[in-house]
Formats: C-alpha cells, structure tokens, sequence
C-alpha cells in the first residue's frame, strides 16, 4: 500500500535534513518546479530564492543559446557562499553551502538527491508537464 502524501513529505524533510547533518558546509537545501516554485526545503531560510532561480534560469538560457545540450548542473561562487543548483530532469534542486564546501562534493550530491526527486515526482505527477519555457 503506497504512503500518504503527508508521510512522504515527512520522508523527503528527513532525507533533506539528514543531507545537511551530513555535511556541515551546506547551509540550506531547496527544491522547486521548473518553474521556481518551491516544493520543499530544509536548513536556513534564504528569503531570495527567487534571485536564485532566476540566476539559474538566466544560464540556462545562455548555455541553450552555445548549443551545448541541457544544463545538468550550475555552480555560482560568492565571497562566504556558494550556490549548486542540479537539473533533476523536471525540478531543480539548490544547494547553499559555504564556501570552502568541496563543489565536487556537492555535484555529486546528484546520486543521493535521485531517490528524493523520484518520491517529488511521484506525489506531484503534473511537475512532468512543467516546463522552464512555458
């Protein structure tokens, strides 16, 4: 019998919050829809994830333009942050981390956030239908 959708999300905060114990770099995890749209997060709230979004957006745009394929992922250095954000297929997921986190360490976060964006999915079929173009 499949879990309840309030279950499952209590399942994706852990997942998130056992990801930030991990790694004490990381100082917030935020998934959203292609579109922006925030579908969960854990650690610190940062009140412009939508400048986050639309950093990530406006490269995408830029890398379509170069014809080099989809982005797969993005990597944006500030003075005491940095900003990881993964192309999961139909959301994206940020990861904000200090600075001197190890980036190659966070890129390859892909493989433990996989199981999580697969649950996302799976809860909210429609984000299949959501495009970053629409």
């Amino acid at each position: 019998m499949p879990l309840k959708p309030a279950v499952e999300i209590t399942l994706i905060s852990s997942s998130l919050h056992k990801i930030l114990m991990s790694y004490p770099e990381i100082q917030s995890v935020f998934i959203t829809d292609m579109k922006g749209v925030q579908l969960c997060a854990a650690g610190e709230d940062h009140r412009n994830k939508a400048q986050m979004y639309n950093a990530y957006k406006l490269s995408v745009d830029q890398s379509d333009k170069m014809g080099l394929g989809r982005q797969r992922s993005a990597v944006y250095g500030y003075q005491s942050t940095q900003i990881v954000a993964l192309n999961m297929g139909h959301m994206i997921v940020f990861i904000v981390a200090l600075s001197n986190a190890n980036t190659g360490m966070l890129l390859e976060m892909r493989n433990q956030l996989q199981p999580v964006a697969e649950t996302l999915l799976e809860l909210v079929p429609n984000l299949a239908n959501i495009h970053m173009d629409d």
